[in-house]
């Protein structure tokens, strides 16, 4: 019995539950507490009428239908301009136009049918322009479609693949908050066009809507009385509620911002920059952001841009930042392009264009857009979902303008101690300036020694006097220890020239001063082979006067052709330390009498003779 009773209470639950799911589904429920004016004589297209006056809609363009009159006589007494055009699309051109231009939604109205199909060419254009655009398209009746209503086709379907948004009104209630979500779906994120169907019996009065879907007065069977009370239920519903106050204000419209660290990230890539670019396109002037505020961030940011789609004519011809022509070759040399609503498609050779070292940084509302092709041709350095011209960017700007004001503080206290650098090198040159006045000095003094030495050729004086200049001359120390400054001079100045071209790239005061230290280098080395060659000069010419002392002042014994051992002269024995540099070179003169095992080693024999001669010869 309890499990009877459990069931029996689970089937009526179900029961229950599927009766009030009915029932909302007929509006029974919101009928208890909405009632119906059957009297009013007002219609849905006065409630059309006042959501567009309170979202700022002007112009009206259409082409008039017989689905859709009621909204264009009630935006008529509106004050509301209702432009009648010659087809559908030229309608909803105009619309597109008008929202471009105003920065407000634009609004076309049209004819059920082929009035809708006829747009498609327009629509679709607004979809890729990202311009925010409404479009009301009349309809059949509810319980009409699908029955061969007249000029009843599916709309809703047709219009999902070219639209944000494909919505339908089903009660008169509906319009208001229907056509408010409409518009802020088209405005907000990324712009585009919005498709509402308006179906006629949500349009027309209570007593016209009665009169064309009501049933017979005595219906026959009880199907009959079940389809009289659905066809009253329904119109009932229709209008249950319709005139009651709703809020037709816009509302609070959602713009993807970027996160501050993504922010601060960019504004961090943009101030260490040398050559950025800007590419700035149709999304950076959509609203909230006034043209006005966008166009002083650029000019207070200083870089150079290049203008596309509706953002042309936001500088002047004359501004210097404006750039026209050569896009390409600017973007392959900078080194960071700012691409504010700009999409890498076509136009960009499908990001084929930038620089292999640039960094990219693409700012787009649509995640889609923002990162199209950027799988096969480029790659951003930071990507962010927001507007190009948002608010918080230009406050970004603000805060990069400060940033390159303290980089520029920076780069002054770097030059300040590249100049220290430059001093302490100028100093160094002075150092080795010293140096070489003292090179020139002792030069200048072994010159004179070297004069007095020829004028008194003494071969044992000159020996001993030119030992003790070896010993005790350090000019070669010197010179090694002027090659060691010149190196360390050399190595400075790299240090120094490679810090200039990181910090200042091309500061005229360094530049000018490393030319100046670069000239002294040239003059240094110049004089350096100067000096070079005159030593290696006085080392022959030392050779040469020591070889021919020694050749007049002392020789070998001489033995004569009679066997008998004379000396001819007198020989002087060299220094133990001394070694002649021309000793291989020296042999026996002809006629010197040697012969056999007497010869001396390294000699050759000669013919006899009864004359001695000097054995040594100088060859």
């Amino acid at each position: 019995m309890d499990l009877v009773a459990g069931l029996g209470c689970a089937c009526a639950g179900l029961v229950a539950l599927a009766l009030l799911v009915v029932a909302q589904r007929l509006g029974l429920l919101y009928r208890l507490c909405h009632k119906v004016d059957t009297a009013s004589p007002r219609h849905g297209g006065e409630l059309v009428a006042e959501v567009l006056r309170a979202h700022g809609v002007r112009f009206l363009f259409t082409l008039p239908g017989g689905h859709i009159s009621p909204v264009l006589v009630a935006c008529e007494k509106l004050g509301i301009r209702v432009v009648d055009t010659r087809h559908e699309a030229t309608a909803v051109f105009a619309a597109d136009a008008v929202s471009r231009l105003s920065g407000r939604i634009g609004v076309a109205a049209v004819t059920a049918g082929p009035g809708v199909t006829n747009t498609v060419t327009a629509v679709k254009n607004a979809q890729m322009a990202e311009s925010p655009l409404l479009l009301l398209g009349g309809a059949a009746a509810t319980l009409q479609k699908g029955r061969g209503a007249l000029q009843d086709i599916p709309q809703v379907p047709l219009f999902r693949t070219l639209c944000k948004a494909a919505l339908s009104v089903r009660a008169v209630r509906d319009i208001v908050p229907t056509l408010r979500r409409a518009i802020a779906t088209a405005m907000e994120g990324t712009p585009g066009p919005v498709f509402v169907e308006l179906p006629i019996d949500v349009l027309y009065p209570f007593h016209v809507v009665q009169k064309e879907i009501g049933g017979p007065k005595t219906p026959r069977g009880l199907r009959g009385k079940l389809v009289q009370w659905y066809l009253g239920n329904y119109l009932q519903d229709l209008f249950a509620g319709a005139w009651e106050p709703r809020d037709p204000t816009p509302l609070p419209l959602r713009v993807p911002t970027a996160a501050p660290e993504q922010v601060q990230r960019c504004a961090e890539l943009l101030s260490r920059a040398r050559r950025p670019l800007v590419l700035v396109g149709s999304q950076a002037l959509l609203p909230p952001t006034p043209a006005e505020e966008l166009r002083s961030a650029l000019e207070s940011l200083g870089v150079p841009c290049y203008l596309g789609g509706a953002a042309r004519g936001l500088l002047s011809p004359e501004c210097p930042l404006l750039l026209r022509q050569n896009r390409r070759d600017a973007l392959r040399d900078a080194d960071l392009v700012l691409l504010a609503g700009t999409v890498c498609d076509f136009r960009l050779s499908y990001g084929r264009l930038f620089g292999r070292g640039t960094a990219v940084v693409a700012v787009n509302r649509n995640r889609t857009q923002l990162l199209r092709n950027s799988d096969v041709f480029w790659k951003p350095r930071l990507a962010l979902q927001g507007q190009g011209g948002s608010g918080d960017t230009n406050r970004d700007f603000g805060a990069t303008n400060r940033d390159f004001g303290v980089t520029s503080e920076v780069v002054l206290g770097q030059n300040e101690v590249v100049l220290g650098q430059n001093e302490a090198v100028l100093g160094q040159n002075e150092a080795v300036w010293d140096q070489n006045e003292v090179v020139w000095a002792r030069m200048r003094w072994f010159g004179v020694r070297m004069r007095q030495f020829w004028v008194k050729p003494r071969p044992d004086a000159a020996a001993a006097q030119f030992r003790r200049l070896l010993e005790a001359g350090d000019s070669g120390d010197t010179n090694r220890d002027f090659g060691d400054t010149n190196r360390d001079f050399g190595v400075t100045n790299e240090v120094g020239l490679g810090q200039n071209e990181a910090v200042l790239g091309q500061n005229e005061a360094v530049w000018d001063q490393n030319e100046v230290v670069w000239a002294r280098m040239r003059w240094f080395g110049v004089r350096n082979e100067v000096v070079w060659a005159r030593m290696r000069r006085f080392w022959h010419q030392n050779e040469a006067v020591l070889g021919q002392t020694a050749t007049r002042r002392s020789c070998c014994a001489i033995p004569t052709s009679s066997g008998s051992r004379g000396w001819p002269c007198k020989v002087t024995p060299r220094p133990s330390w001394w070694r002649w540099p021309g000793a291989s070179r020296i042999s026996p003169a002809p006629g010197s009498g040697w012969s056999g095992s007497e010869r001396p080693r390294g000699t050759r024999s000669s013919g006899t003779g009864t004359r001695p001669r000097c054995p040594l010869r100088v060859t």
